[in-house]
């Protein structure tokens, strides 16, 4: 199919990284014997509308912006389009956030609902096209009767995830775990917009690799190895921990994997004059990215800087040439092997005295 506008490209991207739920998990509450399964259904069910916002964006109301013009950057145009996306959610939440599960159905505070769903634009399209999906809709004095006439689970599923969701800022381990490495730590926190099975999942007990493997599932099979054994690299050293293709140390970033554009991988380096020795030494593919591949300071002034002071500007000599780079945007390293890891790590290990 040929797409037109930057919310298809978008609900695309949604459907691919939908991920499949594992036929066993520990869950962090008792949701009944069947629930993974009617969770694995419930995931379907929104990878169907996300599919059919690729075929119907208009019906949803959604920003149709035409691909073919021009992004504004982080908060432009395609970021809007994406944005939009999360309506369709938000307003399954607020349902679920206004009712009562009474079995397989919700009971919904009406007066509540109506206060609560101003903050979703366009929120009447949505609720329309839910009905192509089973959900049912019967408003009795001030409560609202939802049920899903496809597939029973769906609403009591539904309800389940969005209580797991609320309670993800309750959690005390999680509370404690946000507090040492902040939010991003928890591995799901970016997706609920995708149902990931994770936040149903008990925290304490979530094996840190299936995330992983998880936050590459649509990669190519040269790339997911290569991240893969970079995350097992990275757990000989204490003082790094992984989050969401991104390792830090306490807070601080120090590298950050993509897997969609055309760079892959991209490591936080400013010290280069002290360790300039051993840059000279690494193979030719890792060496570019220190010569003309380098992002090049502009004098942008970012934050706020003085041009001729920022903090953020690196000075370099590499090969008899003088660079001026910026913290902010190196140091990306494309095509990595698995006999680079070794290498980039003792980069990190010079720049932060790690061990």
């Amino acid at each position: 199919m040929e797409y037109k506008y930057y919310i298809q490209e978008y609900a695309k991207k949604r459907v691919d990284n939908i991920l499949p739920v594992p036929s066993d998990y520990s869950l962090k509450g008792n949701f009944g014997s069947n629930f993974i399964s009617n969770f694995s259904e419930l995931t379907e069910l929104l990878k169907g509308i996300y599919k059919d916002v690729i075929k119907n964006p208009d019906a949803y109301k959604c920003d149709l912006y035409p691909l073919d013009q021009e992004p504004r950057g982080k908060q432009g145009i395609d970021n809007e389009s994406n944005t939009s996306l999360d309506r369709i959610v938000k307003c399954l939440r607020t349902l679920c956030d206004c009712g009562e599960l009474k079995g397989k159905k919700l009971k919904v505070n009406v007066t509540q609902f109506k206060k609560q769903i101003k903050k979703v634009k366009d929120y009447s399209a949505i609720m329309e096209k839910m009905k192509v999906f089973g959900f049912q809709f019967q408003e009795t004095n001030d409560k609202n009767i939802i049920k899903n006439i496809n597939n029973p689970n769906i609403i009591p599923t539904m309800k389940i995830y969005m209580n797991c969701w609320n309670d993800v800022l309750n959690d005390e381990y999680l509370k404690s775990e946000i507090k040492k490495n902040g939010y991003g730590c928890i591995a799901y926190y970016y997706d609920f917009y995708l149902f990931d099975y994770k936040v149903t999942a008990n925290p304490r007990k979530l094996d840190e690799l299936q995330a992983v493997k998880d936050d590459c599932y649509t990669w190519d099979k040269d790339k997911k190895n290569t991240y893969i054994k970079f995350y097992e690299y990275s757990k000989k050293y204490s003082a790094i921990h992984f989050t969401k293709g991104n390792y830090f140390i306490g807070k601080k970033r120090i590298c950050t994997f993509y897997d969609c554009s055309g760079n892959f991988m991209k490591l936080k380096l400013k010290k280069l004059l002290n360790y300039m020795t051993e840059i000279e030494k690494l193979p030719e593919n890792l060496q570019e990215c220190f010569s003309e591949k380098a992002s090049k300071c502009t004098r942008c002034g970012c934050l706020g800087n003085n041009p001729d002071t920022c903090s953020n500007k690196i000075i370099w000599n590499f090969n008899g040439k003088k660079y001026i780079g910026c913290s902010m945007g190196s140091f990306y390293f494309n095509n990595i092997k698995e006999k680079d890891i070794p290498l980039l790590f003792k980069l990190l290990e010079y720049e932060y005295k790690i061990k």
